[in-house]
């Protein structure tokens, strides 16, 4: 096992999902760029408290959020106007752990039906 290999209950060796994915050339900033540059060329964007939101045709907002630990993925943000955004009030909340994916695409392709 790896040098940072953790241990189970039961002393059994495992790797995080972070290392997994790693060790699966499965890098969340490279799939992060594929996605974000996707999503712009579809929606619109808005800044709001620094975090790139996208503009659904209804005035819904949404987010990609990156997530190391302990989910190694992404986590889908709704909101269901700016001013929500602005309060922080999130009305849907969806993971994609970067495991479960083949590829960027297959993750972009889940995340276009959530907000659709």
């Amino acid at each position: 096992m790896g040098e940072h290999a953790g241990k189970t209950m039961n002393g059994d060796d495992y790797y995080s999902q972070k290392e997994e994915a790693l060790l699966q050339n499965k890098n969340i900033d490279d799939w992060s760029g594929i996605i974000e540059n996707e999503l712009a060329k579809k929606y619109n964007s808005v800044y709001v408290h620094g975090e790139k939101h996208y503009i659904k045709d209804n005035g819904e907002l949404f987010r990609l959020d990156g997530f190391i630990a302990p989910l190694y993925g992404f986590i889908l943000v709704i909101s269901d106007s700016i001013e929500a955004a602005e309060r922080y009030d999130e009305i849907d909340l969806c993971q994609f752990p970067i495991l479960d994916y083949d590829t960027p695409e297959d993750i972009l392709s889940e995340i276009l039906v959530e907000v659709e």
